[in-house]
């Protein structure tokens, strides 16, 4: 059982813990972590190209389902790059994960670049259930959350639910960053299901809304269906023109977003 841990005040350059598997398993489940006031350097791992606070390694390529449960990540910062509470980067190698967060809570983190509390660049799908993101930063790109899925991934999608963004705030410029969304970023050419989630207060320095939706380029046909639905967006800021929702290369992606409610976008 690896659950109910706390790591403070860590100054790390690589991992907190790593979890080597030498057996089969389906899904691995870290519940009731804390991660308080730690702070990623500049230092790398150059075998991984990530830097998540605890890595799980297997010996094969099967594929597995990390599920962070009720953990709680707050105040940490990476002075690197994306993602003040997590980090993922191309791990399909080490770690062919899905990766599903549960019920977690990001509160105050910080980041260099996109992804002040997320940055989430894996070949898998990305879950991410009754979570919350309040008052995280990036100071260039999106304020909250960052995920980017490779066009040849095999993954079905992103699915983002039932959680709450408030008071997030990316302080780039327009033209910093490529990520400028005030509180979500999304690249990717694959299902992506925003829904009953709450976007209030969040404030972006840049050109984009609080949630930036990009396709890829490369993608003219794709399986990309975009949706969001039963959403509510209030009093989100933007120095820019686009307050709510930013699309880009939407061309040949079927949109929807029904049932949601816009209030005070200024």
């Amino acid at each position: 059982t690896f659950s109910n841990n706390t790591f403070k005040n860590c100054l790390r350059g690589g991992f907190l813990a790593k979890i080597e598997m030498h057996y089969e398993v389906a899904e691995y489940t870290l519940d009731s972590f804390c991660f308080i006031s730690n702070r990623q350097c500049d230092q790398q791992i150059s075998t991984y190209q990530s830097s998540p606070p605890i890595l799980i390694e297997k010996n094969n390529n099967q594929q597995i389902r990390l599920i962070y449960k009720n953990c709680l990540f707050q105040d940490n910062s990476n002075d690197a790059r994306g993602g003040g509470g997590m980090h993922y980067k191309n791990l399909v190698s080490k770690a062919n994960y899905k990766l599903t967060f549960t019920s977690c809570r990001f509160i105050g983190n910080t980041a260099s670049s996109s992804g002040g509390a997320l940055f989430l660049e894996i070949d898998k799908d990305i879950t991410i259930d009754g979570c919350t993101f309040i008052d995280n930063k990036s100071s260039g790109g999106s304020g909250a959350i960052h995920i980017e899925i490779p066009t040849s991934s095999s993954s079905t999608g992103v699915v983002i639910k039932g959680s709450t963004f408030q008071g997030n705030t990316n302080n780039g410029s327009a033209s910093a960053s490529a990520s400028n969304g005030a509180s979500l970023f999304i690249r990717a050419n694959k299902e992506i299901t925003i829904e009953g989630c709450t976007f209030t207060d969040n404030k972006s320095n840049g050109g984009r809304g609080a949630i930036f939706i990009k396709i890829p380029i490369e993608s003219t046909i794709t399986n990309t269906n975009v949706v969001i639905k039963g959403s509510t967006f209030n009093e989100n800021t933007n120095q820019g023109n686009e307050k709510c929702i930013s699309f880009e290369n939407m061309d040949f992606t079927p949109l929807s977003i029904t049932e949601s409610t816009f209030t005070d976008c200024s």
